[in-house]
């Protein structure tokens, strides 16, 4: 006799960037096992493809991580461990307060309770002219958020393990924030997708400087996942209130 599968319900969720809702379902022992073999492991691209395919498996392939906005998967992600796990989480804060009269900081290593539920995502909605840079009087460039594998681009080429920043790298992985390129006149469109990393090279580089800072003001103006922390340091009182973003500050 064949063994049962056993069920498991669904909850839904609203994605960030688009207000869409759909259905997601906890992970289960697959999905935990994917990511616990893709922590054990020293490649981050692996723990990319690892929260790439979580996603896909509790969302029954609704939400595509190779084109969906890098702050959706970590809202969903943060939904997954609530519904999955439990609903608080405790990292660990140090307290960097000087109390009076000392010269060193207090240092205490603080258990800070966090409700994932309360958790939203900063700077949203933002306006559509933030995604779009004029290039000049003939054409504009129509950006689309980076996705985790762009971001991973990111954080590879600045923080390479010999230590050396990688020029080429970054821009090639900026170019997967450009969407449309469109003649004004003409209304012609460019439509990135359909052209060679080379070609979206060449285009790259042919910016202005001036273009280059709007695309790189974009990027340091993304939303992501934050909520305000409060707290009170366990050895020296001291009263804590600061905002947090970031995935890997709401997980213990």
């Amino acid at each position: 006799m064949k063994l049962p599968v056993l069920d498991t319900y669904a909850f839904p969720v609203t994605l960030p960037s688009t207000g869409k809702s759909i259905n997601m379902r906890p992970f289960l022992v697959r999905e935990e096992k994917l990511l616990l073999m893709a922590r054990e492991s020293d490649k981050y691209q692996d723990q990319i493809e690892a929260i790439a395919q979580v996603i896909i498996n509790c969302t029954n392939g609704e939400v595509n991580p190779k084109i969906a906005p890098y702050f959706d998967i970590e809202y969903l992600l943060l939904q997954l461990r609530a519904r999955s796990v439990g609903e608080i989480v405790t990292p660990i804060y140090k307290c960097h307060n000087v109390p009076e009269g000392q010269t060193e900081e207090c240092g205490h290593d603080n258990p800070v309770r966090i409700d994932l539920t309360t958790i939203t995502v900063s700077k949203l909605p933002q306006e559509k002219d933030k995604f779009t840079i004029a290039l000049n009087d003939n054409y504009v460039l129509h950006l689309r958020y980076p996705t985790i594998y762009t971001i991973h681009e990111l954080l590879y080429a600045v923080s390479n393990v010999d230590g050396k920043f990688k020029s080429n790298a970054y821009l090639e992985a900026m170019c997967d924030m450009f969407n449309v390129l469109e003649e004004t006149k003409t209304k012609t469109q460019y439509i990135f997708s359909e052209y060679t990393t080379e070609e979206k090279m060449q285009f790259m580089e042919s910016l202005s400087p001036r273009a280059f800072e709007e695309l790189s003001n974009f990027l340091d103006n993304l939303p992501t996942v934050q909520t305000n922390l409060a707290f009170v340091c366990e050895k020296c009182q001291y009263n804590h209130s600061f905002p947090i973003e970031g995935i890997r500050n709401f997980l213990d």
